[in-house]
């Protein structure tokens, strides 16, 4: 192979399916400029050089996140939204009798809608490299049994 993108043309080009679950509101141990981080967090995604993945967005009971979503990334194919009304669950870090709380079902509800051969999760205020996708698809197809890359 003379190139990447040979070597590229020659692989499996599996579809990625990245899910973030965002709650911009202020709680206890939230982070600083919130929706600042979540919109860079989305440019990242967009910036990826392999482009055969989708991010899925599920606002954790957020109304802020769709009127950001609308204004900034509705128009975008590879970007999904799901609202999440969360009304009967305690608030993130919520100390419970045995435990702290942590919330999992909006990235379960994510992945119910997810159409890749492998979802992954980032954080809101994460930002991923270029080739994050493009690693997870080589890495894959090292061995496309593995059910666990990264």
């Amino acid at each position: 192979m003379e190139n990447k993108s040979e070597l590229i043309n020659t692989l499996n080009k599996i579809k990625i399916s990245i899910i973030m679950q965002v709650n911009l509101q202020n709680y206890p141990g939230a982070r600083e400029n919130a929706i600042n981080k979540f919109i860079r967090a989305v440019q990242s995604f967009q910036k990826q050089t392999y482009k055969n993945a989708e991010l899925i967005i599920v606002a954790d009971d957020d109304t802020k996140v769709h009127q950001i979503y609308n204004r900034h990334f509705s128009d975008k194919n590879d970007i999904k939204f799901i609202y999440f009304d969360r009304p009967q669950t305690p608030e993130m870090y919520t100390d419970l009798e045995g435990g702290t709380y942590y919330r999992g079902l909006a990235r379960q509800i994510g992945r119910s809608i997810a159409s890749g051969e492998i979802v992954t999760y980032m954080d809101s205020d994460d930002l991923i490299t270029p080739d994050f996708t493009l690693t997870h698809m080589l890495i894959y197809n090292t061995d496309p049994s593995k059910t666990f890359w990264l």
